[in-house]
């Protein structure tokens, strides 16, 4: 057991574990940011989406020497998923679809369609800063209204009363967006 000296502290090992823990999760948290995009679907590959350094003001965090050494790179969860359809310019932080992308495919029927992820901002070893980036695809019309085919028979009676109000009948009409 440690012998507790007057105006002399002790520190648990513990406890500075937990300080540094402290630390670093109170500056990681400084360190985040989010963005938004937005892009439509069946856009051809290489279609701009947006710019991480842009939109995040970065530029603005580093000091001047250290910009033109910042390096932008996709961290995801989603792996091979997020990294098919977007790539970033390493230097510039743009954001690329790498593929076109059809909304219904990605996200089915739900009505909005977002996908997320995280791009690691660094420059040397004394700045690193992790953006989340989400972005939306919205929907454009293109699939066509569909009908349902069959053949339909209505009748009229020919003697009925002047004043007597026809029901006219309409296709069901659905569309998938």
């Amino acid at each position: 057991m440690a012998k507790h000296t007057p105006g002399r502290r002790t520190s648990s090992p513990l406890l500075l574990l937990f300080a540094v823990f402290v630390v670093n999760v109170m500056q990681t948290l400084a360190q985040t940011g989010h963005i938004v995009f937005h892009v439509q679907e069946e856009l051809p590959s290489g279609t701009l989406v947006g710019n991480v350094a842009d939109a995040s003001n970065i530029q603005d965090e580093v000091e001047p020497d250290l910009v033109d050494n910042l390096q932008f790179q996709i961290l995801s969860s989603d792996g091979l998923r997020i990294t098919s359809m977007f790539s970033i310019n390493g230097r510039s932080g743009a954001i690329f679809t790498n593929a076109m992308i059809d909304r219904e495919q990605v996200c089915d029927l739900a009505p909005v369609c977002e996908l997320e992820f995280d791009v690691t901002v660094k420059s040397g070893v004394n700045f690193v800063k992790l953006l989340t980036v989400k972005v939306i695809i919205d929907d454009i019309n293109d699939n066509a209204p569909s009908f349902p085919t069959g053949r339909s028979v209505s009748q009229c009676r020919s003697h009925l009363p002047r004043c007597r109000r026809f029901q006219y009948l309409a296709p069901l009409i659905t569309t998938l967006d």
